[in-house]
């Protein structure tokens, strides 16, 4: 089982490190008024050896809402947390 490790500790703006200290996932919400998206991303091999910074692929996003479902897209499929996530009482998930 891989640990990850939130760095720093908020989930929206954050890279995900595993055991070893290697950079595997990142989340970057930029900041604006109204709905606000969560793109998450996935480190790729690297394989040019005259650019060392890491490189990542977009693998899916949360958009986040107060009011309505916040949604999660995923390999073309998009899914409202009230269908992912089920209610465990009328204020908390």
């Amino acid at each position: 089982m891989i640990t990850f490790t939130f760095d720093p500790l908020q989930v929206r703006n954050t890279v995900f490190t595993d055991e070893h200290g290697l950079v595997v996932y990142e989340a970057d919400t930029p900041f604006k008024l109204g709905t606000r998206t969560t793109t998450i991303y996935k480190i790729k091999p690297n394989s040019s050896r005259s650019d060392t910074r890491d490189q990542f692929d977009a693998i899916g996003e949360i958009e986040w809402h107060s009011f309505t479902s916040t949604k999660f897209r995923f390999a073309g499929i998009e899914v409202a947390t009230n269908d992912f996530i089920p209610r465990r009482s009328f204020t908390r998930r």
